[in-house]
């Protein structure tokens, strides 16, 4: 069997990242599985994105690093803050049907777009906070040196 030449980017670290900070209080099978994803990307990567590092790579003085750590979190936590005003609706009145039909994929699109700019926002923190380039790059031996979980993942919607 080849082994796989992928190579896994900051964006997948901060991809990893996020999904375990998402599962934190999910199914015990959900939260383990990302928490070990997770470990193995940090461990690659050499960087915990739940800590400072004991290094200042890009922020101009040390005294704001913990700043923009502080503003790296919350740039994270408000990442996931936005929702339709759709979302949870279960059972409405036809006008809101309607209404959904009529808006709920815009508000779909600007959620993305959301998100989308969050991660570019949050990739440039990783690389002024812990110097992680946009050409560091990992192996999915490293990762799976690390202890990468050889189990596929979890399906959320069996954990509802």
């Amino acid at each position: 069997m080849a082994k796989s030449k992928k190579k896994f980017t900051r964006a997948d670290f901060l991809h990893a990242w996020l999904k375990a900070k998402e599962h934190e209080d999910s199914h015990e099978d959900l939260c383990s599985y990302h928490s070990k994803v997770y470990s193995a990307f940090s461990q690659a990567f050499k960087v915990d994105l739940n800590h400072l590092p004991t290094a200042c790579h890009g922020v101009a003085e040390d005294r704001h690093l913990g700043i923009v750590f502080r503003f790296f979190q919350s740039v994270a936590k408000n990442r996931s803050s936005f929702s339709s005003p759709f979302s949870g609706v279960l059972a409405a009145p036809r006008y809101i049907s309607d209404l959904s039909r009529v808006y709920g994929d815009q508000f779909m699109v600007i959620r993305e777009e959301n998100e989308t700019l969050h991660n570019k926002l949050l990739l440039e923190l990783m690389e002024k906070i812990w110097g992680i380039m946009d050409n560091h790059t990992v192996t999915q031996e490293e990762l799976n040196q690390y202890g990468y979980p050889s189990e596929p993942e979890p399906d959320d919607s069996d954990y509802w």
